[in-house]
């Protein structure tokens, strides 16, 4: 199962940069990148607050937080092109955001 799943995840990510060309990323960067490292440490900073008030640790909850707020990538991008929409400048800096993560 481990080996199938490997494969599935492999033909995803393949699939994924065939829908997403380099120089869509580089028009995208600086936003996608400013927005993913916003999402990430803000998600970090509130699932860290939170385990503290509920008597966890404080190391705990960042862990937490920075798992959580990777997303699944592959479905997002499937999703967009289902919907014909990857080509507007919104898909464009989510699916960049994605990548970054």
């Amino acid at each position: 199962v481990e080996t199938v799943a490997q494969f599935g995840v492999v033909f995803l990510l393949f699939a994924l940069g065939l829908e997403f060309s380099l120089a869509k990323l580089k028009a995208v960067g600086p936003v996608a990148v400013l927005g993913g490292l916003l999402q990430i440490v803000i998600f970090m900073f509130l699932c860290g607050i939170l385990a503290m008030l509920c008597g966890g640790k404080l190391s705990e909850g960042v862990f937490v937080g920075s798992f959580l707020s990777m997303s699944s990538t592959a479905v997002v991008v499937k999703f967009l092109v289902e919907r014909n929409s990857n080509n507007a400048l919104h898909v464009q800096v989510t699916i960049g955001t994605l990548i970054f993560q």
